[in-house]
C-alpha cells in the first residue's frame, strides 16, 4: 500500500493490484494500524490478520468501510455512493 496524496481532508492510496481507494484524513490512523489492505475479489477494500488460538491458526478480515463506521457484526452497511472503493 502506498499514500499516492494527502490533503487537508482526504488521502488516496495505491493498493498492492495498482486499484486506488480514497479515505477521510480523520481515518488514517485505520491504514496505519492495518497496513496490508488489499481489493478482494468483489471489489471491497479488505486486510486480514492471524491470530493464534488453542487450535492453531484463525484468519480475521476486515472491510475499511465497516472499521471507519464501527459497525459490529451482524448488521449491514455499504457506501452511500455505492463506490466500493470511495471510504
Amino acid at each position: 500500500m502506498t499514500i499516492l496524496s494527502e490533503n487537508s481532508e482526504e488521502i488516496w492510496v495505491e493498493l498492492p493490484n495498482k486499484l486506488k481507494t480514497v479515505i477521510s484524513k480523520k481515518d488514517k490512523w485505520i491504514i496505519e494500524t492495518f497496513p496490508s489492505w488489499r481489493a478482494n475479489s468483489h471489489g471491497y477494500v479488505v486486510c486480514c490478520r492471524y491470530l493464534k488460538t488453542e487450535y492453531g491458526r484463525a484468519r480475521e478480515d476486515y472491510l475499511l468501510h465497516r472499521l471507519i463506521i464501527g459497525i459490529v457484526k451482524g448488521f449491514e452497511v455499504d457506501h452511500k455512493n455505492r463506490d466500493k472503493r470511495d471510504n
